[in-house]
């Protein structure tokens, strides 16, 4: 019998691992993150800057996440914090040059996708609201970190967004989101309020206005994180702003009434 023909050359490991980089970015992507630990002890030409970028990312997360995990480059705390960011900013940028931009773009999002989905989890499993808020704020600020750390060792790779990548049910992280947005429905109203008794305008005006611009990033930011759909984000950014609104207009009467 004539030989059974050879199978087809499987591709290089490096050509699969690159065509999958973002793979799990695409909508609809159910792989999920390997821990900081796991990532951190894994073996690969990027390794070094695997550890490099979490070591940096670190210094903004919270207090007690991550600590003592191997692998991480430590600056003592006695040394003061923008120091630390430089110095182990430098490090991160040393070893990407060791890497192409798309090795270097990978490095980052394995880092990024793992430590804020397990800081999403982290959020998501507290108990009072202010925690919630405080966490899912740090997420997104690390979120724009990493994505920002990305577009300056990758310029020539289109920029990706972060999403979580996790096991906690949508629900739970549409929770997070609501918390957020009520903190940023609150903060927006009392600066109105604080605005009007004082009579402010000008530059008072601008800089409430610079305000809730940021804010809105950030609530987009973080609805984008946990795979909201924009439109669904934006709803629930109106229903929340409505209610609460509906509220401060009834304490108002309450108030008015009693005095």
């Amino acid at each position: 019998p004539a030989p059974a023909p050879a199978p087809a050359p499987a591709p290089l490991a490096a050509e699969a691992e690159k065509r999958s980089a973002f793979a799990w970015l695409s909508r609809g992507q159910k792989t999920k993150a390997l821990p900081l630990r796991d990532l951190l002890a894994a073996e690969g030409a990027e390794q070094a800057l695997v550890r490099a970028v979490a070591s940096k990312l670190c210094v903004d997360a919270p207090d007690g996440c991550f600590a003592e995990t191997p692998g991480l480059s430590v600056v003592p705390e006695s040394v003061p914090k923008a120091m630390r960011v430089t110095l182990l900013h430098t490090a991160v940028v040393g070893e990407a040059e060791k890497l192409k931009a798309l090795d270097r773009a990978q490095a980052v999002v394995r880092v990024a996708r793992s430590m804020l989905t397990e800081l999403a989890d982290r959020a998501a499993g507290l108990k009072a609201k202010k925690e919630r808020v405080e966490a899912a704020e740090n997420v997104v600020l690390l979120a724009r970190e990493a994505a920002q750390l990305c577009a300056e060792l990758a310029p020539d790779i289109e920029p990706e967004r972060i999403r979580y990548a996790g096991d906690v049910r949508q629900k739970q992280l549409e929770e997070v989101y609501v918390d957020y947005v009520d903190s940023i429905v609150e903060d927006v109203q009392s600066q109105t309020m604080a605005m009007l008794m004082g009579g402010g305008a000008g530059a008072g005006a601008e800089q409430m206005q610079a305000r809730v611009e940021q804010s809105e990033e950030l609530q987009k930011g973080l609805a984008a994180f946990l795979g909201l759909p924009e439109g669904k984000a934006e709803k629930l950014m109106q229903q929340r702003t409505e209610a609460m609104a509906a509220k401060a207009q009834e304490d108002l009467l309450k108030n008015l009434q009693g005095s």
